[in-house]
């Protein structure tokens, strides 16, 4: 009896003494909240841009109007955020995470035509058979796209 009242007690320590462990550990990251908006050169918002905390796997994407937020739990430091998008430029911004539970960063990305020079359209019709896949693949360059008066890329 007395040596099970003493491994009761030893396996009592180790408990405390790893969840004194794990509360230690978590009162050393923070939980913040990362917001802000993501314009254009215009100052319109840009939807459907990532942004990441660089080395990590935390981050978001624009909404409709621009926006993004996205809560992490992080150590006090500089972090920087990387916002990318198709068409433009990617875009590093640093942070500096203190004690603060919410953090604004906003970004105006600038286009990027050096990567824009064509868009390929592929399609298929409901007739299409796998033998005529091959021959139905078009390109369009960018500067045709603007030159017409139609909505239609086709």
């Amino acid at each position: 009896m007395r040596n099970l009242l003493c491994l009761k007690q030893k396996g009592s320590a180790r408990f405390s003494f790893v969840f004194l462990l794990l509360l230690l550990s978590g009162s050393l990251l923070a939980q913040v909240r990362i917001s802000g908006k993501v314009t254009g050169a215009d100052g319109k918002g840009i939807p459907y841009v990532s942004v990441l905390i660089r080395n990590t796997t935390i981050g978001s994407s624009t909404g409709a109007d621009g926006t993004y937020s996205f809560d992490a739990s992080i150590k006090p430091g500089s972090y920087t955020l990387v916002f990318s998008g198709v068409g433009f430029k990617t875009k590093e911004q640093t942070i500096k995470l203190g004690t603060e539970t919410s953090l604004t960063s906003d970004a105006v990305l600038t286009d990027d035509a050096l990567n824009m020079d064509e868009v390929v359209v592929t399609g298929v019709s409901a007739g299409t058979t796998k033998k005529q896949l091959g021959s139905y693949v078009s390109t369009v360059k960018a500067d045709q796209l603007t030159k017409g008066a139609t909505g239609n890329v086709l």
